[in-house]
């Protein structure tokens, strides 16, 4: 397996973070991911890791927007005013 890129594999693999699994996906996906393999010049679990730490690094940004969403909503503060009062703080 090719790790490039990832600094702790052996770390990983002390720790037991590397398993075999067995994927199904459709002709086009499998397509896509030969694609990408060949261009990256990158194994397909290789693909596949990068592709599963893409996939939840942005889950995790979707969370913590998710969160911050409504954090005013509690306050008796009209948004526009409090904004004109920070902006005037930045004023000479």
């Amino acid at each position: 397996m090719n790790n490039k890129g990832y600094e702790n594999s052996e770390k990983r693999l002390l720790k037991g973070w590397f398993m075999k699994t067995e994927i199904e996906l459709p002709d086009n996906s499998l397509n896509i991911l030969n694609e990408i393999c060949t261009r990256e010049k990158i194994s397909c679990s290789e693909a596949v890791a990068r592709a599963l730490e893409n996939y939840a690094g942005k889950s995790r940004l979707r969370e913590q927007a998710t969160l911050a969403f409504g954090l005013w909503k509690l306050r008796q503060v009209d948004a526009l005013e409090y904004e004109d009062t920070i902006r005037k703080e930045w004023e000479r």
